[in-house]
């Protein structure tokens, strides 16, 4: 069944890994028509039930926030291609092309601009965290990808936040599972991210400083050092004869800081910078944006449509959805957690954690053939153990019976065949019985410990030269009142695999391990380099990235 809406598409507005995003016309039976932007999996990713997951999820978090500074989501569609989101149409151009075109035509970002822009994102990410569900609780959604390229800005000045597709939330329609996995953009992740901690509130904060850095400087910032000390040289270089207001170089310095509670909240940071404003020079965003985002939109061109003019949905399908998609991906009941994903424009993220599926429940036609198989295995057990009975009494298993005959067994030889046998013969089993224990002590009971002494001494002879083995290059443990380190990254190139162990906690990676909440002190790192294995050792004093190579045919890393 299909419906009588359809999408005539216009453009291509944008493309990644995942599918598309173009400019549509949304075109309904009664004449209605209204300019959206489609967002459309790619048909070759159909396979991959993770990106419909994300898709679905963005689109579900997105319908339950209205925002002046958020993309608005008006819909959740299927199509023969795949899974599609109408969003709300946002004409401009991303922030990152809006600092370029100021550089290239060798003009300023003014202050006051800049910090709109920051107020803007701000605001977004306190409506997407406070916001509440429809049980009442908050939101809580954290983005965790602020950057420009997910920042557009309007010809009227306006600013809208996009892609919420790997951010975290709380709600009940919440698909996918979140791993330990680490997702969004390396050169925008706080210290505490790129190190593996959870991920909160605090790490927008810290991308959203580097964001209004770049603005200003108009360069990328490059990647958080990760050594508390080097990090604060990192933020003191940044600032260094930068010209802005002490206010704002503070606030700078707090939404950069090291520690994730060192930073302000969205809703501070919105405040601080709206008092900050009227005393900031330069033009406003409205009449620099009015300029500047109609010349770089021109600059940029229109990219052609593609073969496909026209999509019509399969079906409506509602952002509460909970029917079996064409993906075989049911959406359960309750959800507390979020994504991990790639967004479509095709930004690279760390790979999640895929989440374990419960075990199937055993079908009620395998459980009765299992009930009747145990019942026939019993009985076969209870004519078995009837007929050693009978063969005790008869005195043809004397041996046989020794070493049991401690206590239970001769016991529950005569209970267990009491039912099939003859109740006749329970009183003579007794007398049977009891002779063979008081025989069997002494001579079943010396030989098993007289047994193991010769082993240990034929086996002393070959361990003795295995012992040393163990303890090749391990250096000596951590005091035990050494600080500890929040992680410790080792990287080795060309490595194709890595692994450190540091105070009994290992981490590895293909081409990096990560080692978390550990003392300072001994690390050992292995790592396979070009087919050879190679093993070294180093003390870790702080959490920082350790770089290793092969020096004299052993792995050092500093």
């Amino acid at each position: 069944m299909r419906e009588s809406r359809r999408f005539v598409i216009k453009s291509l507005l944008g493309q990644g890994g995942f599918g598309s995003v173009y400019l549509a016309d949304m075109v309904s039976a009664g004449g209605f028509r209204k300019e959206v932007a489609l967002k459309v999996l790619s048909s070759g990713v159909t396979t991959n039930p993770e990106a419909a997951i994300r898709l679905r999820d963005e689109a579900r978090l997105l319908g339950l926030l209205r925002h002046r500074n958020i993309v608005a989501v008006d819909d959740l569609v299927r199509f023969d291609e795949g899974w599609g989101v109408v969003m709300e149409y946002v004409p401009g151009i991303d922030l990152g092309v809006f600092v370029t075109h100021l550089a290239r035509s060798q003009q300023a970002f003014p202050l006051r601009a800049a910090v709109e822009v920051v107020r803007g994102i701000a605001r977004a990410l306190e409506a997407a965290y406070q916001h509440p569900t429809p049980d009442g609780e908050p939101l809580r959604a954290v983005h965790r990808d602020i950057k420009p390229g997910n920042v557009r800005i309007t010809p009227e000045g306006e600013v809208k936040v996009l892609d919420f597709g790997i951010a975290r939330a709380e709600f009940q329609a919440r698909e996918a599972v979140t791993g330990d996995g680490r997702f969004g953009s390396l050169a925008y992740m706080s210290p505490e991210r790129v190190l593996g901690d959870p991920e909160g509130p605090p790490g927008d904060i810290y991308a959203l400083g580097i964001v209004l850095w770049e603005c200003l400087a108009q360069k990328p910032r490059g990647r958080a050092k990760l050594r508390p000390s080097d990090h604060t040289d990192q933020v003191d270089e940044m600032l260094a004869g930068a010209d802005m207001p002490a206010a704002l170089a503070q606030l700078m310095v707090e939404m950069l800081a090291y520690e994730p509670e060192d930073r302000p909240s969205a809703a501070d940071v919105g405040q601080r910078v709206r008092e900050l404003l009227p005393t900031l020079p330069g033009d406003d965003l409205e009449t620099l944006s009015r300029t500047v985002v109609p010349h770089a939109m021109a600059a940029g061109g229109t990219q052609p449509a593609p073969a496909i003019r026209e999509l019509v949905p399969l079906t409506s399908a509602n952002l509460d959805d909970t029917s079996t998609t064409d993906f075989g991906v049911g959406l359960p009941a309750s959800f507390t957690a979020v994504p991990a994903v790639d967004d479509i424009t095709g930004d690279s993220v760390a790979p999640a954690e895929p989440s374990v599926p419960d075990a199937p429940p055993v079908p009620t036609s395998t459980a009765r053939t299992w009930s009747v198989v145990v019942a026939v295995v019993v009985a076969v057990l209870v004519v078995l153990v009837g007929g050693a009975g009978a063969m005790s009494m008869l005195g043809t298993e004397p041996a046989a019976r020794t070493p049991p005959a401690p206590t239970p067994p001769p016991v529950a030889a005569p209970s267990v065949a009491a039912t099939p046998p003859p109740p006749e013969a329970a009183p003579e089993a007794v007398p049977e019985v009891t002779p063979p224990p008081e025989a069997a002590p002494p001579p079943e009971v010396t030989p098993p410990p007289e047994a193991p002494p010769p082993k240990p001494k034929a086996a002393d002879p070959t361990p003795a030269p295995a012992k040393p083995a163990p303890d090749p290059t391990p250096p000596e443990a951590a005091p035990a009142d050494a600080p500890r380190l929040r992680g410790v990254k080792f990287s080795a190139t060309g490595a194709s695999r890595i692994a450190a162990t540091c105070s009994g906690t290992t981490g590895s990676g293909a081409s990096s391990a990560l080692v978390r909440d550990i003392p300072a002190g001994p690390c050992s790192i292995e790592a396979t380099i070009d087919g050879q294995r190679h093993s070294g050792s180093v003390v870790v004093d702080s959490p920082r990235l350790y770089k290793c190579a092969v020096e004299a045919g052993a792995l050092r890393c500093r």
